[in-house]
């Protein structure tokens, strides 16, 4: 059973969650909607933080670099 299950996760839990949740999309390719994860993950006191902006960013770089069209560069 998830903890979110049990009780409404807190702003953190629910910030790390979208962080591990977006890095387990690119682990399997899936850059796109990694990137909308990470785009999530920027929300209330965590608009501040860089690290999801930096995810969006590695995750586009990841999807143009596994592309078989390198032209979309």
């Amino acid at each position: 059973m998830t903890a979110s299950k049990l009780m409404k996760l807190d702003l953190c839990s629910q910030y790390n969650k979208l962080l591990a949740l977006g890095f387990s999309k690119m682990n399997k390719n899936l850059f796109e909607e990694a990137r909308i994860i990470f785009q999530k993950a920027s929300f209330g006191d965590f608009i501040k933080n860089k690290e999801p902006y930096l995810l969006q960013v590695i995750s586009l770089i990841k999807s143009v670099s596994n592309s078989d069209n390198n032209n979309d560069i």
